[in-house]
């Protein structure tokens, strides 16, 4: 029987994470130990959107569904904002044994760059994000 676990989003201004730059965070913890993590910042540009990086599972705790908890409330946060997604773990050896999974789940990969995007409207194509890398700050300062 699995332990019971739950989900905390932290919103950026109540981090108490010291970092160059804050952003959503979104854990799966069971008792008091953190076993799933996801972060999610926000850009203006190319189009407004959210890149999701640092999705991880504690080894220990994979094959329990918390990574799946942590993407539920990613996806949810995502249609909520009406908002696109970038994936941007995606690639290399996550992506490989993970493809079927994400794209199960409606994330379409992006131009063959190993970055996967999610509840993109239709109205926009996804060549927007052509060379699109992991980045680490919005450069035109807003927030979201």
């Amino acid at each position: 029987m699995k332990p019971e676990s739950h989900i905390n989003y932290i919103r950026p201004e109540d981090s108490s994470l010291e970092e160059e730059f804050r952003h959503h965070r979104f854990e799966v913890k069971v008792g008091d130990e953190i076993v799933s993590v996801a972060e999610v910042h926000y850009f203006s540009r190319p189009i407004p959107f959210y890149q999701v990086t640092s999705l991880h599972t504690e080894h220990e705790h994979q094959g329990n569904g918390y990574a799946a908890k942590v993407m539920d409330q990613i996806e949810a946060f995502l249609k909520e904002r009406n908002k696109p997604g970038i994936l941007a773990d995606s690639s290399g050896s996550n992506m490989d044994s993970g493809e079927s999974y994400y794209a199960s789940r409606g994330w379409t990969e992006i131009g063959g760059e190993g970055h996967r995007v999610f509840n993109l409207p239709d109205d926009v194509d996804s060549k927007i994000f052509a060379g699109y890398y992991l980045r680490g700050v919005d450069v035109s300062g807003d927030s979201d």
